[in-house]
């Protein structure tokens, strides 16, 4: 070789083409690899060109669309052709250097790295560094927006689906509602309704007041009866002719106090108005915990 290489020359040489000697111009080659057998520094420079290389190898680039790549161009700044815009990576590097700015070192290095990734990872940085809009006001959208509308959207199927489940929800919020009207009673009682119920209620109290206490010694004596009948089912030996005396003694305490209570609500009655019957036999035919009997049931309802 007539002239050695000299560093500064062996730096613009990996810069442009990587740390790859076969990638290296052949003009150049010999005399690079004969400036790495006697400079440490351009060894140096080597490895650390190789490490970047490794590190730009392992970064995970996404696919862009060709728009990326013409707002790139329109928004470029015209510069005069360098040396490296002639390399096998000519388009990459003329395009990093012709974006605007000056703070591009880190977005050069990656867009020399390899042919073509100014319009992918590259492109992706330049936009997001220099404010490019992804989409300018009144431009079609691109087909990432349509996929995505497409991914928002529910298939047909989908659709039917969903508008099954609907109408099954209103069918069953509709008998729910059919169903607690029908259980409401017949007439709603209002403010004048629960001051009748009241002066009825005290009516019926004051007309069974001289009645009460005889009341409550005939039931005295049906409990004592009961009570008897408990003990001679009880009772060991087991005594049968006891149990028909306790029996005997139970009918009679019951027919007695049912008598007197019969008597103390036939003077209540001859005491009360028509409104005032009625609810006591509404009383009498729903005694059993509030149910109606089975000739109740089947008696029809007044109107309201």
């Amino acid at each position: 070789m007539d002239t050695d290489m000299e560093f500064e020359r062996f730096q613009e040489l990996i810069a442009a083409y990587g740390a790859e000697p076969r990638r290296w111009p052949e003009a150049e080659r010999e005399q690079a690899l004969a400036l790495l057998g006697r400079s440490p520094q351009a060894r140096e420079a080597l490895a650390r060109a190789h490490a970047t290389d490794a590190l730009l190898d392992s970064v995970v680039v996404r696919r862009h669309r060709c728009g990326c790549a013409a707002s790139c161009w329109r928004r470029r700044r015209p510069r005069a052709p360098t040396g490296a815009r002639h390399s096998h990576r000519s388009g990459v590097t003329w395009g990093a250097g012709s974006w605007p700015g000056r703070h591009w070192p880190p977005g050069w290095r990656l867009a020399s790295h390899r042919r073509g990734a100014l319009a992918a990872a590259g492109c992706q940085r330049i936009r997001r560094r220099h404010g490019v809009p992804a989409r300018r006001a009144g431009a079609t959208p691109g087909p990432g927006r349509e996929l995505d509308r497409r991914a928002m959207s529910l298939s047909r199927p989908a659709r039917i689906t969903l508008l099954a489940s609907l109408l099954v929800n209103a069918a069953l919020i509709a008998l729910l509602g059919v169903w607690l009207l029908a259980a409401r009673p017949d007439t709603v009682p209002g403010p004048q309704a629960d001051t009748t119920s009241e002066a009825q209620r005290e009516q019926f109290r004051t007309a069974m007041a001289p009645h009460r206490e005889g009341l409550r010694e005939h039931y005295a004596q049906v409990r004592a009866a009961r009570a008897e009948v408990g003990e001679a089912l009880r009772a060991e030996p087991f005594d049968a002719s006891r149990l028909a005396e306790a029996f005997s003694a139970l009918r009679e305490a019951e027919a007695t106090a049912s008598g007197a209570s019969h008597a103390a609500l036939t003077a209540v009655a001859t005491e009360l108005d028509a409104s005032g019957r009625e609810r006591m036999a509404e009383r009498i035919e729903n005694r059993r915990g509030g149910h109606r009997s089975r000739a109740g049931r089947d008696r029809p309802r007044r109107a309201p």
